[in-house]
Parts: C-alpha cells; structure tokens; sequence
C-alpha cells in the first residue's frame, strides 16, 4: 500500500508513514481509495515532499535522535548552571589579603622602610580619623608617611650604620586567635574610635633574621597583630606603635 501523505510505498497495515511519518492507521489498503486523483493505483510523489528514502526503523530512529537532542540540551544547561555557580562561589570567596600575607608584608616594609606599603595596610577610615586627630586634612596621607619614616629611620636606621652589608629573612612560627576579652577589646575600640567593624583577630608570629658582617646574624621574633574587616586583612593600628 502507499502513504495517503507524500505517496511512498509502505509495508500493509502499517501505523504510520516511515518516509514522511504520517499517520496511515486509516488507509486503505486499495491505492485507488487511498489516492483518489490517481485511480490507476500508481503513486504519485508529491513534488512538495523532501526526496527521501524510507528504511525499516525510521521512526524508532527519529524518536531516538529526538531523546538524544533532549539529553544533549539538559546536559548543556547542567553544565552552564554548574559554570555559574563555580563563578558565584569564586566571586564570593575572592577577598582582601589574607592574614599571614598581611603580617609578611608588614615585615617587609618595615625592614625596606617602605612607609606607603606599610600604609596599604591600615584600613582606610582609621587613616583618615588618625589624620583628623592630628590636625590634618584626612585625606593627606603623605603626613601619615613622613611620620612613620621618621619612626622607620630612627628604629631601624642603626642597621646601615652598623653594617655595610646586611640581609634579611623570615618565617612565620605561628598563628593564634587574640583571647575573647582581646577581641571584644579591640572591637570596642574600632568601633568608638573609627566606626569600623573588626571580625576577627589574630597574632601572627613571625621569626625574623638579620644576617650582618662576616656571617653574623640576629634573630629574634615578632608578635605581629592584624585584624579582619569587611573581606581584607589589616595590621592592627594598635600594634603598629609597638613593632616600629
């Protein structure tokens, strides 16, 4: 018998067309009935219909290649959503330095004299109300680095005159929590001081060597105080008097 639909000739009593997939559950198995502009029974292509060569199967195929479209596209919207929420958690976890890189770079900067590193990291409103306090625009942060190059010359000066030639190194030993009483302490002061909102607190010790003359060394260790404000990590203001 033929497909009432495109005419292709198709297997008795079959359901539906494997050329064009039209329903043929209805069709009779008399071509003339089926096709009544060409009562001689002979198909008629239908010059409309893609020029295609039907197999055994073909449904069961479409159907297949249907699901494996389906799969394809939930798996490709799996993999976006995944993609999306590695960035929100990289996002989410990205912040400011973390607590030993803090303390290290204060070792730094303070052994190289580098009074703008040292400034990085103060926590911007404590600079400004430092300024304030001192008379000073809050915003002439230049004030602020000659007053701890002073500190810096006068407390670690002595090394280019004692040597000629001389070298640092550092580890940290350890890393503690401040105690409650500290850290409500602390807290209390941000807060009052220079209403900001301190996290978390912790003394980073670090090991520091000085190496001088014909391989002397100095060795002795720094109880290095930060604190966590908003995402970042910085030196404690109150220690900074303490350490310089």
């Amino acid at each position: 018998m033929f497909c009432g639909k495109c005419g292709a000739q198709i297997p008795d009593n079959s359901s539906f067309c494997p050329s064009c997939g039209a329903n043929t559950s209805n069709t009779n198995q008399n071509p003339a009935a089926n096709n009544p502009a060409n009562p001689s029974g002979n198909p008629t292509p239908n010059p409309s219909a893609p020029n295609r060569i039907p197999f055994p199967g073909a449904n069961r195929a479409a159907a297949a290649v249907t699901g494996t479209n389906k799969n394809q596209i939930i798996g490709i919207a799996a993999v976006a959503a995944i993609v999306v929420l590695v960035l929100i958690l990289l996002i989410s976890c990205v912040g400011g330095r973390g607590y030993k890189k803090t303390a290290e770079k204060f070792v730094e900067s303070t052994m190289e004299a580098d009074a703008k590193g040292i400034l990085k990291l103060i926590p911007k409103k404590v600079k400004s109300a430092t300024l304030e306090n001192m008379g000073y625009d809050k915003k002439d942060t230049a004030i602020l680095a000659e007053e701890l190059e002073d500190s810096l010359d006068y407390s670690y000066g002595f090394l280019d005159a004692f040597a000629d030639d001389w070298s640092y190194k550092y580890k940290v030993k350890e890393v503690e929590n401040y105690s409650t009483k500290s850290l409500r302490d602390t807290q209390r002061v941000y807060k009052d001081e220079y209403d900001v909102k301190v996290k978390k607190a912790k003394i980073v010790t670090i090991e520091l060597t000085i190496k001088y003359g014909d391989d002397e060394e100095y060795t002795e260790e720094m109880d290095v105080g930060v604190v966590k404000i908003g995402k970042s990590w910085y030196i404690d203001i109150a220690d900074i008097n303490n350490l310089l």
